[in-house]
């Protein structure tokens, strides 16, 4: 969603014109927002604005739920998608509740950040 707001163009559009030498650093600039993005740790799992859970799983469960639940609002068949909420539910009832995450205390889940080359930003981390 920020992305959307910084000036610059996605890496898979440019980064190809820029010399070979130079993509290691881009990428090692990445692994840095990226680990700052996920260092962030909120009190719970889920939206910000709620509603939290102890567990990521618990989250996603209840996203799946709703988004069943808009699609059915919308007059469409949701059956996938409940079938999928209860298959992972069944899935995370089967499973250890400890409590794995790349973040310094464990509270962040893995995820990708897609790529921006954006000036702004090498200016503003002094690169």
């Amino acid at each position: 969603m920020i992305q959307s707001f910084l000036p610059g163009t996605p890496a898979p559009e440019l980064l190809g014109s820029y010399p070979k030498e130079t993509h290691g650093a881009f990428f090692r600039q990445m692994g840095e927002i990226t680990a700052a993005v996920h260092a962030v740790a909120g009190p719970w799992f889920g939206p910000v604005t709620g509603p939290g859970h102890a567990r990521w799983s618990e989250a996603v469960l209840t996203s799946l739920r709703l988004i069943a639940e808009d699609v059915e609002s919308c007059g469409l068949d949701a059956a996938d998608l409940r079938k999928a909420a209860d298959a992972a539910q069944a899935g995370a009832q089967g499973h250890s509740t400890r409590q794995v995450g790349c973040g310094r205390d464990g509270s962040a889940a893995r995820g990708r950040l897609p790529a921006v080359l954006s000036p702004q930003i090498r200016r503003a981390r002094g690169r």
